[in-house]
């Protein structure tokens, strides 16, 4: 309750303020029954940092659960820790071994901070969807960021040794086209 009611975190968010103890009960019960991501419904999953919630990651399969939308909120103080990132990354690689293929995440474009979080995880940016989201006054542009299993895979495989022959090479009329 106490991150979901601060302005600056649910400005980015779809609840309304301020979030009661009765919004926050009614997360709870709603998934009191599930036991993690649930084909055809919502689910979200705490993120726990040494015995305290930080935050949360929700996950929303389809009705076949091979198709996912995620999301991820934390708590001020302990944004900018890499937090959001390896839970997201924790979520994305379970539900990829449990058999879903396509990922989506819907950003505000304002939202600089949750693009870095989705592109550390393996995320590609593939469309602005301009004035699709009712905000009380106005309309807000929507990013959607996508990734599949197959690329997750690939994201985790990918070389992070060192560059070792790297040089910088002073374009002209004569090379441009072999560095294009």
């Amino acid at each position: 309750i106490a991150y979901r009611t601060d302005p600056d975190i649910a400005r980015y968010q779809d609840w309304a303020l301020p979030f009661t103890e009765h919004a926050g009960r009614r997360i709870i019960d709603d998934q009191a029954t599930l036991a993690g991501p649930t084909p055809g419904t919502w689910v979200q999953l705490a993120v726990d940092r040494g015995g305290v919630m930080v935050g949360d990651v929700a996950v929303g399969l389809d009705d076949a659960g091979t198709q996912a939308t995620v999301g991820y909120t934390l708590a001020a103080a302990h944004q900018g820790k890499g937090y959001a990132g390896e839970a997201l990354a924790a979520v994305v690689d379970a539900l990829c071994a449990a058999g879903v293929h396509r990922f989506e995440a819907s950003l505000y474009p304002e939202n600089i901070p949750s693009m870095r979080v989705v592109e550390a995880v393996g995320f590609t940016f593939e469309s602005l969807i301009r004035e699709s989201v009712a905000l009380p006054d106005s309309w807000a542009d929507d990013l959607r960021y996508s990734l599949l299993a197959a690329d997750r895979h690939a994201w985790r495989e990918r070389d992070l040794s060192p560059v070792r022959d790297e040089r910088l090479v002073a374009l002209d009329g004569d090379n441009l086209d072999a560095y294009m």
